[in-house]
């Protein structure tokens, strides 16, 4: 059961870290969620 459990985390962390980037971390063109006060 735990080798199953830390297969799903290795296959999963990646991607989850993967969307998580997209979502939040910088962009072309400067899009984000948030806008910036400048």
């Amino acid at each position: 059961m735990e080798k199953v459990l830390w297969m799903i985390a290795v296959v999963f962390a990646p991607l989850l870290g993967a969307l998580v980037w997209y979502l939040a971390g910088p962009h072309p063109f400067g899009l984000r969620l948030t806008r910036q006060v400048r």
